[in-house]
């Protein structure tokens, strides 16, 4: 204190800056430290991890970021983007034992469990699902326990928001691993409605554009400070707070939003008429699936397609308490356009199923007595294991037994 009280001005406060910043380069190295006790064994950086969960693609528009660990750590996308458990982020080497299952799809193959827009979270309570308690887990699992002498082993390559155009592109970029089986289930993320000028690839960049990750902000500035352990330790620690508290803000309130929308009264929307858009779209559909179909069988790929069940098409008589609440809601939001697409494309699959090869509308789905959908098109838990028991039956059958009959 003696020798720096006849200092000057200037000599403190460059002595202060200096003081400050070997302060934060201690504070960064402990967070460095703390971070890569926490995700250095799980094969993740800085760099992946402040960013979003997923990456602009030029061939699928968006896709999985590689390596990158959700954020209530539950699990991580490998090298080539397909979900994975912690730190099993680099594709093995296929071994003459193994079989292997590809999972191609959108967000209800992907494990989420209830949109977190809107008032779907309110209603239903229930956050993603963990790999054990999603199709991929419990197929893996069940088909495990059948085929004893083989190592079964599932990927999950399916994307959140991902169309049956990008199901079946992602299919043409991965199948150099050469799987055994393709799973894929696609049809809720079609567009309903397409201009004379539009085309699929056009209205999914639309979609891609209007998605916050695709405006996430990149400056020096920005990389500078992100890149830095101790803010990302410290906005990760923050956004696990706000999600603990919005899932227990959600526990309390669930009663009341059920019963709110339990009393809604449902007002279905009649069909629109049929224009030049939505045939537009329905063809456009039927194109994509005829065209997926037409590269597995030119690669003697055995393959199972699937026409996700939306719950708009639910038999309503076995419909859930949640289910009812949901099939309110959905109803008081959705749009006629939206609505006739997916009833448009249900009909014509459903009884036209023959001249699409291996291709199911699942309409079993509809009457089973459990719940099925926690909202609008993504499942509980218990219909995972049971579209997984579905497929696993259908894969040791050889393609004999026809799933969802």
């Amino acid at each position: 204190m003696k020798k720096t009280k006849n200092w000057s001005t200037k000599k403190l406060v460059l002595f202060s800056i200096i003081s400050i910043l070997l302060a934060l380069f201690v504070v960064e190295l402990t967070c460095r430290a703390i971070f890569w006790l926490q995700y250095g064994q799980h094969h993740t950086t800085l760099t992946v991890q402040w960013q979003p969960r997923w990456i602009s693609d030029t061939n699928l528009i968006w896709t999985n970021r590689p390596l990158y660990m959700e954020s209530r750590q539950q699990f991580q996308y490998n090298e080539v983007g397909m979900r994975v458990r912690l730190g099993d982020v680099r594709m093995p080497v296929k071994q003459k034992n193994d079989f292997w299952v590809f999972l191609f799809g959108g967000s209800a193959m992907a494990g989420m469990g209830s949109n977190k827009d809107g008032d779907w979270i309110k209603i239903t309570g229930v956050y993603d699902h963990s790999i054990d308690e999603s199709i991929d887990g419990y197929l893996e699992k069940i088909l495990q326990a059948k085929m004893k002498g083989k190592r079964v082993l599932v990927f999950n390559a399916a994307v959140s928001g991902h169309s049956t155009y990008q199901s079946h592109l992602r299919y043409h970029l991965l199948k150099t691993f050469k799987p055994d089986w393709i799973i894929s289930m696609d049809g809720v993320n079609e567009p309903y409605y397409l201009n004379e000028t539009e085309s699929v690839i056009d209205y999914l960049k639309k979609q891609w554009d209007k998605n916050p990750a695709q405006n996430f902000i990149e400056t020096t500035w920005t990389q500078k400070i992100l890149h830095t352990a101790f803010y990302f330790l410290l906005n990760r620690s923050i956004y696990n707070i706000h999600e603990n508290t919005r899932i227990a803000n959600v526990r309390d309130s669930l009663p009341f939003y059920q019963n709110k929308w339990l009393q809604h009264k449902t007002i279905v929307p009649s069909e629109t008429l049929v224009n030049k858009g939505l045939i537009k779209a329905i063809d456009s559909y039927s194109n994509q699936v005829t065209g997926f179909i037409h590269e597995l069988e030119m690669d003697k790929q055995r393959y199972l397609l699937l026409l996700q069940p939306h719950l708009s098409l639910r038999d309503t008589s076995k419909l859930s308490v949640t289910e009812k609440a949901t099939y309110n809601y959905y109803y008081s939001i959705a749009n006629d356009t939206s609505v006739t697409f997916l009833k448009s494309i249900y009909r014509s699959f459903q009884h036209q199923k023959t001249n699409y090869g291996e291709y199911c509308s699942m309409e079993q789905v509809y009457s089973w007595q459990h719940q099925v959908f926690v909202d609008y098109c993504h499942f509980s838990k218990l219909s995972n294991e049971k579209i997984a028991k579905e497929i696993c039956t259908y894969i040791l059958s050889n393609s004999t037994v026809r799933p969802f009959n």
